[in-house]
């Protein structure tokens, strides 16, 4: 998968992107208005895609999504010098609040939405997941298999799963980067939960991850299941997850991640699993744990 950055770069749902590769979800019939930004003004921008898009001028282009839910490609990109972005347009399946979708069990979403918590409506919809959709990337250094509900089952699964939860993570690799630890992805314990799943695990029926806007992460370079030394004393604890807290919480006050404020807390080691730091994207600043 192409890393790096395009000569150029796209706005859409309120993310400015230059990465090769970015996903988007949208359900069926919703239009969609995305921004080009050149980095030349001489620079010609084309685009092919089996969507029906509107060229409303060289800067600007509309699509409507089809009635039918999938994965829809759109590439961007440019002549001369070579450059292209490919955005993965997922259309989502449609939701009603049922306890299934398609044999899958999703349970049910709190029936009241929290006056500060406007975000927690009922999903209108998910990525429904083929097991050969499982390896394909969404970002980068992400795959759509990273993100799916721990619960057992067969295919398809569902998946809910924000934009902006992806961009975030997207960042925290390329800060990584400039402190030394390059990764081909961040490893991550938990993504999108099912309410079903969540209430099974005995976690609040408001957390993030039920709306595809939380993940709880590590950096696991060598793949070893356990996270890295990264304050380099030599020991993985929980240090490092302190470590890896401390560093996104200072990087939150960059002006990049400031539509991307969320939940930020370490946990400790248990008979399961490793130390890790959970993220979120909620809106606003907030942290707990011990």
């Amino acid at each position: 998968m192409a890393g790096g950055s395009a000569g150029f770069s796209l706005t859409c749902k309120g993310i400015n992107t230059s990465r090769r590769i970015f996903s988007i979800f949208v359900m069926p019939g919703e239009t969609v208005s995305l921004r080009l930004h050149k980095s030349k003004a001489e620079d010609e921008i084309q685009m092919r895609s089996e969507l029906c898009c509107t060229r409303r001028s060289v800067d600007e282009v509309v699509f409507h999504a089809p009635a039918a839910p999938g994965v829809y490609p759109c590439t961007f990109y440019r002549a001369q010098p070579p450059d292209s972005i490919q955005l993965q347009v997922f259309v989502l399946t449609p939701y009603d609040g049922t306890e299934q979708l398609e044999g899958c069990q999703i349970g049910f979403y709190p029936s009241r939405v929290m006056q500060t918590l406007t975000h927690h409506k009922t999903p209108a919809g998910f990525i429904r997941v083929t097991k050969e959709m499982a390896c394909m990337h969404l970002s980068p250094h992400f795959q759509v298999a990273q993100f799916l509900c721990k619960q057992p089952g067969d295919y398809p699964k569902f998946l809910c799963l924000q934009e902006k939860l992806l961009h975030k993570l997207e960042l925290i690799l390329d800060h990584l980067a400039l402190k030394g630890f390059v990764c081909p992805t961040l490893a991550i314990l938990s993504g999108f939960r099912t309410p079903a799943y969540n209430k099974a695990i005995g976690n609040v029926p408001y957390s993030w991850h039920c709306w595809g806007g939380a993940a709880d992460i590590f950096v696991d370079r060598d793949g070893n299941g356990h996270m890295d030394d990264l304050n380099r004393d030599g020991r993985c604890d929980l240090l490092d997850a302190e470590q890896l807290r401390d560093w996104i919480e200072a990087w939150s006050r960059e002006p990049v991640f400031a539509s991307l404020l969320g939940g930020l807390a370490r946990y400790r080691r248990t008979h399961s699993h490793g130390p890790f730091v959970h993220v979120d994207v909620r809106g606003s600043a907030a942290s707990w744990g011990e």
